[in-house]
């Protein structure tokens, strides 16, 4: 045993992973606990060639591919995980002053229906132990938001999907 060197303790560092990233706009819209911080990406872009084409195979929450775009670069990137993908997608998108007012006031109608205990309700997604996450009472409140926000007819798929985002929040 005495032959063993002992390295020294390595520590976490919440600057690189997605703790970070909740405060950075949009790549704090969701925690995914792999994601690694956008400070990471900030400090490799620069030395990128000017005109280059990021690739990032396994795009995840779009970290890179969002931090590319805000540089100006031309950026393609792939997931497996139709969610993500989803969700790259909503991050990258641009959205209109009406889209937000739409969602805004879609928002503000959906809460007020998920207010009313005998308003209607979706299924929970069956997630094995769901009440590790959710209490029962704040869970049923999520079973009718979503089936408020499910109702809304009136919304783009920009307006929608920035209520879906909040709603994974």
């Amino acid at each position: 045993m005495d032959s063993i060197v002992k390295s020294p303790k390595l520590k976490q560092r919440a600057d690189l992973t997605y703790k970070h990233n909740t405060v950075s706009g949009r790549h704090g819209w969701l925690r995914l606990t792999p994601a690694y911080s956008v400070k990471v990406v900030e400090e490799v872009l620069p030395s990128a060639a000017e005109g280059s084409r990021v690739l990032d195979p396994f795009s995840g929450t779009a970290t890179t591919t969002l931090c590319a775009a805000t540089h100006g670069m031309e950026a393609v990137s792939i997931d497996v995980n139709p969610f993500l993908v989803w969700l790259g997608n909503a991050k990258l998108a641009h959205y209109s002053r009406d889209q937000l007012a739409n969602a805004r006031a879609a928002g503000t109608r959906a809460i007020a229906s998920a207010c009313n205990p005998k308003g209607p309700r979706v299924d929970a997604p069956p997630l094995f132990n769901i009440e590790r996450w959710w209490p029962a009472d704040r869970l049923e409140f999520l079973c009718r938001l979503k089936a408020a926000l499910n109702a809304e007819d009136t919304l783009d798929n920009g307006a929608h999907d920035l209520l879906s985002v909040a709603l994974c929040r």
